[in-house]
């Protein structure tokens, strides 16, 4: 894009340089990601799918470790 905005001058187009306003940038990211991980969520329970909500962390080879703050569940597999 940047590219095409350079070539462009040629033909009486010109741009700035481009700026990054990173607090905006960020937002739209999380708000992508709230989305997708909601809409998972969703059809992980419509299906009766245990969703879980934290950090996850394998003690081992057949254990998951999902922690919150105050709490912890332990899943064998």
């Amino acid at each position: 894009m940047i590219v095409e905005a350079r070539e462009s001058a040629v033909r009486g187009i010109t741009f700035g340089p481009p700026q990054i306003e990173l607090d905006k940038l960020r937002a739209w990211k999380n708000s992508i990601v709230e989305r997708l991980a909601g809409g998972v969520s969703f059809l992980a329970k419509k299906r009766g799918v245990q969703v879980l909500t934290g950090r996850g962390y394998f003690e081992n080879s057949t254990t998951l470790r999902v922690g919150n703050p105050g709490r912890a569940a332990i899943r064998q597999f």
